[in-house]
């Protein structure tokens, strides 16, 4: 069972108090009936596609180049290759990306051969499936004990920051760079968060496929509490759904989002509880190891 049910889970035990979700999505098969990429060359010093590395035949040349270029160069390929059924987008680093996985996977498959092999072992454990199936959830139990202990918002927030330093998801998306304003420096970036669909719209839009997807992920979300052994899971994942609807409401739109001058503000730690009150930051930022 490799499903994520923490944040799930975590947000069902405390649903009264503030609402936690987040998802990985599942493995898309192989697309079908897609324009293939280039296969790895025998000879690496030559070029796979042409005599010197480009499509002369991906080019349109019913277009004239001074009026569209990009079609002028592209158009046939555009044309001619359709885009895969797992895909909303496919163009030549898609085809790269799908290289490097095909790459990356015969080397972790020489090395799975290979004994003692470090990388290898770790690859075989992860890709033993009826290992990981019958262990099911003991792995994560200490997390779900932990999380069934949270009895109110400051052990929640403790809670939160413990998994999201462990990959996990959180109320708030948090990440480190280099500041936006002030390159020579970094800083904790804090963003809109705990909602396990990709952005607003999927809450909240009128529309049959958002709909039809809104359906599939309460699903989802009672078949991952379901398999940690939760009761009313059908229940407690409609509690969680209205609670991630709640929060989508309040997040900013994808046009909002990118606006630069709009999402940069800076707070000090100490700013939090005044500028953002109602929950108990200072605690949720010792966890997560912030200060400043």
């Amino acid at each position: 069972m490799r499903t994520p049910i923490l944040t799930a889970l975590l947000l069902a035990s405390t649903v009264s108090t503030i609402a936690i979700a987040q998802t990985t999505p599942s493995k898309a098969p192989a697309p079908t009936g897609a324009a293939t990429g280039p296969v790895a060359p025998k000879d690496a010093n030559k070029p796979q596609i042409g005599d010197f590395g480009f499509d002369m035949a991906g080019r349109d040349t019913t277009v004239t180049p001074g009026t569209d270029f990009f079609d002028y160069a592209n158009g046939g390929w555009v044309k001619n290759t359709p885009i895969p059924q797992d895909r909303s987008s496919y163009g030549m680093f898609h085809v790269l990306q799908d290289l490097s996985l095909t790459r990356t996977r015969t080397i972790l498959d020489a090395a799975a051969k290979t004994p003692n092999d470090k990388v290898g072992t770790f690859y075989t454990s992860f890709m033993d499936q009826a290992a990981v199936d019958a262990k099911g959830a003991a792995p994560v139990k200490p997390w779900l004990t932990a999380i069934k202990a949270t009895k109110d918002k400051t052990a929640l927030a403790t809670e939160i920051a413990k998994l999201q330093r462990q990959g996990s998801g959180g109320l708030v998306g948090v990440g480190v760079g280099q500041d936006d304003k002030d390159p020579t420096s970094y800083a904790v970036s804090l963003g809109q968060g705990g909602i396990g669909l990709p952005d607003r719209d999927y809450y909240l839009k009128d529309d049959a496929k958002l709909a039809t997807i809104r359906t599939a992920y309460q699903a989802y979300l009672t078949q991952m509490l379901t398999l940690a052994g939760e009761p009313n899971a059908a229940a407690r994942a409609a509690a969680v759904f209205g609670m991630e609807k709640a929060l989508a409401t309040a997040h900013w739109t994808r046009i909002e989002s990118r606006d630069a001058d709009k999402t940069y503000n800076k707070w000090t730690a100490a700013d939090f509880a005044a500028k953002a009150p109602g929950f108990p930051w200072a605690q949720y930022m010792t966890a997560m190891g912030v200060s400043g």
